[in-house]
């Protein structure tokens, strides 16, 4: 953290999970409600930077399709489900991270029975979630999923999580489902089974994978089962579970390896007419086999061209075509059953978006640094949540620093790495162990005004002092959980005075150091009360002293005054307006805005400040309250319509028609985004074909035509179809901000 930042510093979170569009996705915003149990609390979210949007992705690991062509996707990292047009369109979502009815958590695999028009979903809550084609709930099977009851239900309203274990119908880790229009097949991968209901939920049988494999993902096709397993096989049964001996003579084929035929990780499996295919994760490749177990055809490599992979884990074998889920490039991608390949959906997070940002620090100017652990790079945004630089870093970022003299950037191989301004590599200090100098797990990081930086040494319960050239100085804590004594500490902030501030994060507290390392207070214990916590993992310091805990476990941040007395506390779990989703680091800007680090719903959410300290205005200057009252801190509420399709020749004659509408006057700046690999095929030197600024006086609609870049306008006529994204950021006077956008298919 800069030493000019007077203690306002952030945390961080380490988050384990696993191309540029240069551009910010940006979520609707509209006014919260009260934060709850915190009566009057002024904290207001107002801004969200790269929500996932309609048609992208984190971690898609599933695919399924319905009789009309439309296809639906399991994303593990943003707990929904999309449903797709069969060219990729988005059409529809649902799920949150949360565990009632039509929830998901981690969602494995998704099955669809197109003659009955329903979906199932696995979801690591140790349940079977089904919904309908639009995404209404249906039912949740599992032990105690009705009232928590140690017996097998099938709940249809107020639903809970099951409960893991090994009696029948219970599951221990469901991980693929499928049916076959009459059952539904469930790979219950830590009971080394595939479990078999009815369509409704009621139990049929069960069977073991012979040699106490995993199953992992399965299909049925033609009356056979097939199922991959971590023993790097892939079976087939029949649908009463005997091994069909005429898949490779013994009803099992492949083997450990990168040859033909071989397997490492195989996750999805998919047939068709000519072969099986099965997303082969760690070769970075699709295998696909004949319908005797025969190898056949391989294709795929590791990258983010066309073709290539980065984990494929979900494969679909639909219409003459096959889907793969390209798992960690954040997409869909469409070959022939030859691998031809024909089409992408989605794309890597690129400049302004994020996979579990870890950490997010404020600097002066307005400006803030993000740490993306899983997206594995450094970015700085304006005040505006507009990416100025990205960089890659050597693995997760755990927390960032800036400083006069670099950018600290804790993290992989147990390291601190030092960066200037523009991403070059400055130094490198550290490494694996426990002496001075030496990390386990370094996560949240902080600079004193002499530019020295301290650490959390999460797994060597400490924290510790470093100079600027990295050489150990001085270090607090010991592992225990008395007094000074620390267990997994997660971040680090200073105040001016030089006491350190620490979230002890198993210890479920905030400890308080003398700059000299002697104890001096402590707050906070287990629980969801005012001022408890669950594993607080980030912690800031305002010009006031009042402290701003991270509190991971319960979704929410808690404000306590300088002595550490309970002022507030807000957030619950989700991911709409005012949610959490385990919240990393946060930082105060100069305005004293919050922003925070929301990793699991993979965005940044900036938080007003209080009415009486007026609210952060464009780009963090702060606008005074209007005469005779409180200041306005609402943000204008914004919607952006028009066709979802349109004619690529009249766009480009007249540009994308569209209406935009909001409650009250405000400035709206539109953007019109291409996909970066669309970009580059269309020759368009920028993802950014177009925007425009449109002052609206006052509340109401209008309507106007955004036109595109030359460029763009002789491209698009080229292209049979493409998506573009319209992104609109309004402001008002008093400086709140809202965003929104619209996905627009433009077809010849």
């Amino acid at each position: 953290m800069s030493p000019l930042l007077a203690g306002r510093n952030t945390s961080r979170l380490l988050v384990t999970a696993a191309s540029l569009v240069a551009a910010l996705v940006l979520a609707e915003a509209a006014s919260a409600d009260p934060c709850p149990g915190a009566g009057s609390c002024p904290w207001t979210q107002v801004d969200t930077f790269g929500d996932v949007g309609s048609g992208q992705f984190r971690a898609p690991l599933g695919i399924g399709v319905d009789g009309g062509g439309n296809l639906y996707v399991a994303e593990e990292d943003t707990y929904r489900v999309q449903k797709l047009d069969p060219s990729g369109g988005f059409l529809a979502k649902w799920g949150l991270p949360k565990t009632a009815e039509g929830e998901l958590s981690s969602p494995a695999g998704i099955a669809v029975d197109a003659g009955a028009g329903a979906v199932y979903v696995t979801d690591s809550q140790n349940r079977v979630e089904k919904f309908d084609t639009s995404g209404n709930f249906v039912s949740a099977w599992g032990w105690g999923v009705t009232d928590g009851a140690s017996a097998y239900q099938i709940c249809t309203g107020g639903c809970h999580e099951g409960i893991a274990g090994g009696g029948s119908g219970q599951f221990s880790y469901p991980a693929g489902i499928a049916t076959d229009g009459v059952n539904v097949y469930v790979a219950d991968f830590n009971n080394k089974r595939i479990q078999k209901f009815d369509l409704d939920g009621t139990r049929v049988a069960q069977w073991a994978i012979p040699g106490g494999q995993r199953p992992d993902q399965l299909a049925v096709e033609a009356g056979k089962v097939y199922v991959t397993t971590r023993s790097a096989t892939v079976w087939r049964f029949d649908t009463s579970g005997t091994p069909d001996n005429a898949w490779d003579g013994d009803g099992v084929t492949g083997s450990s390896g990168s040859g033909a035929g071989q397997l490492d990780f195989p996750k999805g499996v998919a047939a068709d007419a000519t072969g099986v295919y099965v997303a082969d994760s760690k070769n970075q490749r699709v295998t696909k086999f004949d319908l005797n177990g025969g190898f056949a055809a391989t294709w795929g490599s590791q990258g983010q061209g066309d073709g290539q992979f980065n984990f494929p884990f979900g494969v679909l074998a639909t219409g003459g075509s096959v889907w793969v889920a390209d798992t960690y490039n954040h997409r869909l991608e469409k070959f022939s059953p030859a691998g031809a390949h024909q089409l992408n959906v989605g794309t890597p997070p690129g400049a302004g978006e994020f996979y579990y940002p870890a950490d997010v620090t404020a600097i002066p100017s307005g400006d803030v640094w993000v740490a993306d652990w899983s997206g594995n790079d450094i970015q700085r945004l304006d005040g505006s949540g507009n990416p100025i630089v990205r960089w890659p870093t050597s693995g997760g970022a755990a927390s960032v620093t800036p400083t006069a003299k670099g950018v600290y950037v804790p993290g992989a191989l147990n390291r601190v790495t030092l960066y200037d301004d523009a991403g070059s590599l400055l130094d490198q200090f550290g490494g694996a162990g426990s002496g001075l100098g030496q990390f386990n797990f370094p996560g949240g990081s902080a600079a004193d005004a002499d530019g020295n930086v301290y650490v959390a040494d999460i797994s060597n319960n400490r924290v510790q002092k470093l100079d600027p050239a990295g050489a150990p100085l001085a270090v607090f804590g010991s592992q225990g959980s008395g007094d000074g004594q620390l267990n997994t500490p997660r971040d680090v902030a200073l105040d001016p005075a030089g006491n350190v501030y620490v979230a002890d994060g198993a210890n479920n507290r905030i400890e308080k150091f003398a700059a000299g390392g002697a104890f001096l207070a402590k707050w906070g214990s287990f629980g969801s009360g005012d001022g408890q916590f669950k594993n607080p993992n980030g912690v800031a310091l305002d010009s006031r002293g009042h402290i701003f805990v991270s509190d991971d476990g319960n979704n929410r941040i808690v404000e306590l005054g300088a002595d550490g007395t309970f002022i507030a506390k807000w957030g619950t779990l989700g991911g709409g307006q005012g949610e959490l989703n385990r919240p990393a680091g946060l930082t105060v800007d100069s305005s004293g805005a919050i922003w925070v680090a929301d990793s699991s719903n993979n965005r940044i959410v900036r938080f007003c400040c209080p009415a009486a300290d007026h609210g952060p205005g464009p780009g963090g200057s702060t606008e005074p309250p209007p005469p005779g009252g409180a200041a306005d801190t609402t943000a204008p509420r914004i919607k952006l319509s028009g066709s979802t399709v349109q004619r690529s020749s009249r766009v480009a004659r007249g540009g994308l028609a569209l209406r935009i509408a909001s409650d009250e006057g405000a400035r709206v700046t539109l953007k019109a985004v291409l996909p970066r690999a669309l970009a580059r095929r269309l020759g368009v030197r920028s993802a950014s074909i177009g925007g425009t600024t449109v002052d609206l006086a006052a509340r109401g609609t209008r309507a106007l035509r955004l036109r595109l870049t030359a460029r763009a306008r002789r491209a698009l006529p080229r292209a049979p179809r493409a998506r573009i994204v319209v992104r609109a950021n309004a402001a008002d006077r008093a400086g709140n901000h809202s965003s929104t956008s619209l996905t627009i298919a433009v077809r010849r």
